[in-house]
């Protein structure tokens, strides 16, 4: 991750390899992530970025962060397939984790909190960059919203 602008922060993401590669991703998601995609070429396209991105929502919600004594890794089974679904459509998931800072409402105290970055395009180079807001604002108060 490197700064760019005084505004904007360049984060490089990595091409999802093994399912297992979204464990720091998961972890992050824990507390928020942002989910960058193309505009799909076609319904099946939008159908299987959907599929994707509710199999991630479903994974992380399982995921319980407290229990770290626990094996997780037969969570990521559902996931496989759903992944394989987009790189059948020529699809990838590139991920990445950054940190953000979160304050609490009326001067409270700042937290940071890690943020899943997962990009869903048809690139399939090993890596790639997005362009993030270094101030991203996120508010834990606000309702989640729709993907």
């Amino acid at each position: 991750m490197s700064s760019d602008s005084e505004s904007y922060e360049t984060v490089r993401l990595k091409r999802l390899g093994r399912t297992t590669d979204l464990w720091p991703a998961v972890e992050s998601a824990q507390f928020a992530r942002i989910i960058i995609y193309e505009a799909a070429a076609s319904d099946d396209d939008e159908h299987a970025i959907e599929a994707f991105v509710d199999a991630f929502s479903a994974l992380v919600e399982a995921w319980d962060v407290e229990d770290e004594g626990r094996n997780r890794a037969f969570l990521f089974d559902g996931v496989d397939s759903y992944i394989r679904a987009l790189e059948r459509k020529k699809l990838f998931v590139h991920l990445g984790c950054v940190e953000r800072t979160v304050a609490e409402p009326e001067g409270g105290d700042v937290t940071v909190i890690p943020v899943a970055v997962i990009r869903i395009g048809r690139s399939a180079v090993r890596s790639t960059t997005v362009r993030l807001p270094s101030d991203l604002t996120v508010n834990p108060a606000e309702d989640a919203r729709p993907h």
